[in-house]
């Protein structure tokens, strides 16, 4: 009797077949088990420009990892711990979805705008933001943090015409004297759904924005952040490292 091959009269198969059986299982089980990909979820006090921007930048830039990033704005309002509040309840709305199969968030980023830190009506707000996310708020395994651009969104933009780092009194005072003075500028206001593109077409671009912007440097003490600052180059870390 050869190896291999049916034992004659019993229809049993041999030892050899077997394994090549029970190999080719596996394999194909293997094969179905593919790794989960990463997600995260980016919330943002600035309902318009900051989603606007960042959601057309992973659409030119990212592409390819457009669909791990879920950009949107707070549910609750732009005071800074409300932010935190919606951020929680969409985590927590999706958690309840992975239980169905969705894709679970490894990351949680709120975007905030630094000068809340130094208005009388929001600076408790935004300390109390800022301090929730520096605990464990989504579980152990799940990193947040906050992400602070002083002023404001603005200062962010401004980069991408060049290097800028005097102290500014509030945002208004930057956009109307300085980014609005800036080609194309002009006319600038929040509600420009366009602002990615226009940015890149009349300025250097992002990756020069966030070149200045590690430049600048950020403070160490998240509750009282430089005038001017921005985190934004944190968060492209994280979106090129997915």
């Amino acid at each position: 009797m050869s190896r291999g091959k049916t034992v004659p009269g019993t229809g049993k198969s041999s030892a050899r077949e077997h394994t090549k059986r029970k190999e080719v299982r596996l394999g194909r089980s293997h094969r179905k088990k593919r790794a989960t990909p990463k997600r995260i979820l980016v919330v943002c006090e600035d309902s318009e420009s900051a989603v606007n921007y960042l959601t057309d930048l992973i659409r030119d830039k990212f592409f390819k990892k457009q669909h791990q990033i879920n950009v949107v704005k707070s549910h609750f309002g732009t005071d800074p711990n409300n932010v935190v509040n919606s951020a929680v309840a969409i985590f927590n709305a999706e958690q309840r979805s992975e239980k169905k199969g969705g894709t679970p968030y490894e990351a949680v980023y709120c975007l905030f705008d630094g000068d809340s830190a130094i208005s009388f009506s929001r600076k408790e707000s935004f300390q109390k933001a800022i301090s929730r996310l520096q605990g464990n708020l989504f579980g152990e395994k799940i990193s947040c943090s906050s992400i602070v651009t002083t002023p404001c969104l603005e200062y962010w933009f401004l980069l991408h015409f060049g290097f800028f780092e005097p102290p500014y009194n509030d945002c208004d005072g930057l956009i109307d004297n300085e980014l609005r003075m800036k080609s194309k500028m002009d006319d600038y206001g929040k509600g420009n759904k366009q602002i990615f593109d226009l940015l890149e077409s009349c300025s250097d671009g992002w990756e020069k924005a966030e070149e200045r912007a590690l430049q600048v440097g950020v403070s160490s003490n998240l509750i009282q952040p430089k005038n001017p600052s921005t985190q934004l180059p944190t968060l492209l870390k994280a979106i090129r490292a997915l």
